[in-house]
């Protein structure tokens, strides 16, 4: 049975995900799409009992478990400029890149 594909937009979600102790299921379950931005410079660490416990997707993406793809600076540019100054501060540069990903 083929995987359901994701685009995971944010790193909250995977962040979330490895609180709850279902990082190894979900991607067992998905093919998941992640921004490089993601996956290397915002889901660093999550928090479980007062402690911050490391991310490394390094393995995934090694491993093609989980797919990372980048976005040219031109590109996320020419997306930002689309956007009110207002708009754009409530997005993040993994929100944006992902979110340019699909323009």
């Amino acid at each position: 049975m083929p995987r359901l594909k994701l685009l995971i937009l944010d790193a909250n979600v995977v962040i979330l995900l490895h609180e709850f102790g279902a990082w190894s299921h979900f991607i067992a379950q998905c093919e998941v799409h992640l921004a490089r931005t993601v996956a290397e410079e915002e889901a660093l660490f999550y928090e479980r009992d007062g402690d911050q416990l490391p991310i490394d997707l390094s393995e995934n993406i090694t491993n093609q478990t989980i797919r990372v793809f980048d976005v040219a600076i031109s590109e996320i540019k020419r997306f930002r400029e689309q956007f009110a100054p207002l708009y754009l501060g409530e997005l993040d540069p993994g929100e944006t890149e992902s979110l340019a990903f699909l323009a």
